[in-house]
């Protein structure tokens, strides 16, 4: 129930700052503009981290923090995700 909320809800702060980075800011202008802490972008790191220093791929996590790491927009992360197979 809990993720379903998260991506779903208008007032969510994960789809907030998801909506944010969908229109072109990056991480840093969306959390500026975020008056409430987005766990995602905290979990997204984390899990990119330790994926890596177990050797796994994680490609959809990968996209994502390629993304908050502003060498890829939007367009782009959505491309390589739907990509994954």
């Amino acid at each position: 129930g809990d993720l379903y909320v998260t991506a779903t809800s208008p007032h969510g702060r994960n789809r907030s700052m998801g909506e944010k980075l969908g229109t072109g800011l990056t991480l840093e202008q969306a959390l500026e503009e975020m008056h409430m802490v987005a766990e995602g972008v905290r979990a997204a790191r984390m899990f990119g981290e330790r994926a890596e220093d177990l050797g796994i791929e994680i490609p959809f996590t990968k996209a994502l923090n390629t993304l908050l790491d502003g060498f890829i927009d939007a367009e782009e992360c959505c491309r390589r995700m739907v990509a994954i197979q």
